[in-house]
């Protein structure tokens, strides 16, 4: 019987937190008083001196607006969720920097920071700047260093290396098989998840996982019906385009390769068989 198909999730973190983090115990979101990481009259004081005069607080967040200029449109988003900064860094792509310490990816559209398995979020719009990646990032250098112990979540372990795959096939190898780079490596006791940087299927993009299943690869068309009868360096396998996953001959056990949420024109036949190829030539 084949292994129902998987679809890893990417949690990987390897940052390390402050010491005052490691030591407190994760608050609830709907504890934590994100308005009071920093006032209206102080987000007014960045430059270009947007005039917030109101703070709304939510689950883990905090609204800032401006009411007593109608001609004003401005809004700024302060939230604390349940993340990777890694994963939120390889769908933004872009360098990673450390601000307060805390790693952080700044783009036009906001500022992330990893607050161990959490993210503060700071996003908006405002007439006026003209430069959001510099005013993003003076907001987040006020914010970051006043954010609690309590508000960081527990750091998510490093699976890299974890399982029967991630050991013997790295990012590096699947990525030049392919023609991508790879961003995260996620691995768990069945096998191992290679995502380039990216958003989820843009153009390039690619998240690919790579695993043993039980059974005998002469049973897939049994339980997958359309697919295509291959050949992989003399190895039984089988494509199904559908689903886009190559399931190859491995003797006792079978050859997963599967792409997961990835551009079309990266998520092939002729890619899947040369990770398989890969992780063979790698005694896999």
């Amino acid at each position: 019987m084949i292994r129902p198909l998987l679809l890893a999730g990417l949690l990987v973190l390897a940052a390390a937190l402050p010491a005052s983090a490691q030591e407190a115990s994760p608050a609830p979101l709907d504890s934590l008083d994100v308005c009071g990481l920093i006032t209206p009259d102080e987000l007014a004081l960045v430059p270009p001196g947007v005039p917030y005069d109101t703070a709304e607080p939510g689950t883990g967040s905090c609204t800032y607006t401006v009411t007593s200029d109608p001609t004003s449109f401005a809004m700024l988003d302060l939230s604390i969720d349940e993340g990777s900064i890694d994963v939120m860094g390889s769908i933004l792509g872009g360098e990673r920097i450390e601000i307060a310490g805390l790693p952080a990816h700044v783009t036009e559209l906001g500022a992330y920071l990893g607050l161990g398995s959490r993210i503060l979020g700071i996003t908006g719009l405002a007439g006026g700047v003209t430069d959001p990646v510099a005013y993003f990032t003076a907001v987040a250098e006020l914010v970051a260093p006043r954010v609690p112990a309590e508000a960081y979540g527990a750091p998510a372990p490093d699976t890299s290396a974890v399982g029967p795959v991630c050991p013997i096939l790295g990012g590096d190898a699947v990525g030049a098989a392919i023609g991508v780079e790879i961003a995260l490596v996620e691995g768990d006791d069945v096998g191992c998840t290679y995502s380039s940087a990216g958003m989820m299927f843009s153009e390039g993009y690619a998240s690919v996982n790579v695993r043993y299943d039980p059974g005998k690869v002469s049973d897939i068309p049994v339980y997958f019906p359309g697919t295509e009868e291959v050949d992989v360096d003399g190895r039984s396998a089988y494509w199904s385009p559908d689903i886009s996953v190559l399931w190859v001959d491995g003797g006792d056990r079978v050859i997963a390769v599967q792409f997961l949420l990835s551009d079309e024109a990266v998520a092939t036949r002729d890619a899947a068989a040369a990770i398989a190829r890969a992780l063979i030539a790698a005694g896999g």
